[in-house]
């Protein structure tokens, strides 16, 4: 994994629809990877009784997941372009996955859970 721009590749530029689409696509990710970190502790202790610190640590574990996970997935995405020409893959997984995690980062416990 290398940070140097590609020769062959420095002159290109993005066609306008390009960044459009990915503004539109980075909007949506913005509003779901935002709105947990701003409204979860809240949501912890206030719906689901959990204590303050406790919520505070939750929400920070998450996102010091995301610091050290980022990089992972970024390089095996890299190697998944080179070995086949597009990162579709992890796009299509992601957007599977990310309404289902969305929902159970609000889901109640069972009554037994707690």
């Amino acid at each position: 994994m290398s940070t140097e721009a590609r020769p062959e590749r420095a002159s290109v530029r993005l066609s306008p629809r390009t960044i459009v689409l990915y503004a539109i696509g980075s909007l949506g990710t913005g509003g779901y990877a935002t709105l947990p970190g701003l409204v979860l502790t809240y949501f912890l202790t206030d719906n689901l009784g959990v204590a303050a610190l406790a919520a505070g640590l939750i929400v920070t574990a998450a996102k010091i997941w995301d610091v050290l996970i980022d990089p992972l997935i970024g390089a095996a995405s890299d190697r998944q372009l080179a070995r086949t020409g597009s990162r579709r893959g992890f796009m299509v997984t992601g957007a599977l996955a990310l309404p289902l995690f969305f929902a159970l980062t609000f889901a109640v416990p069972l009554p037994g859970d707690r």
